[in-house]
């Protein structure tokens, strides 16, 4: 996938240095509508949320969603020096409900998510 994009990268500036007459031959018409649907597909998937072990989640008091009882809630790490720390609820009512808080195993790495769910 790395040499695709490589190659991908040193077509589409290729077509921008022709584009902007800078002595370049133009390359085929068909070959950069190709070019342009591979980056918006590689431009979509990078911006498809991932799944990661919780183990990398971020434990700086930013929320995020983790996987509890087949579904995505928002949570986010708590700290008590000495006392405890673990994850708690973003949500006041499963905070009250289950003040340990879940224990998940896993992530999603989806910011703009997480900013729509607890706004």
């Amino acid at each position: 996938m790395t040499a695709d994009l490589k190659a991908l990268a040193d077509n589409l500036e290729a077509f921008n240095r022709w584009r902007r007459g800078e002595g370049a031959e133009q390359p085929d018409p068909k070959a950069v509508g190709q070019w342009v649907d591979q980056a918006v597909a590689f431009l979509r998937a990078a911006a498809l949320p991932s799944v990661r072990a919780i183990e990398s989640a971020p434990r700086d008091g930013r929320s995020v969603l983790v996987a509890h009882d087949g579904q995505w809630v928002a949570a986010v790490w708590l700290r008590a020096p000495g006392l405890w720390e673990g994850w708690a609820f973003e949500d006041e009512i499963m905070r009250d409900a289950l003040p340990q808080g879940p224990s998940p195993a896993v992530w999603l790495d989806a910011p703009q998510a997480v900013d729509a769910l607890i706004m």
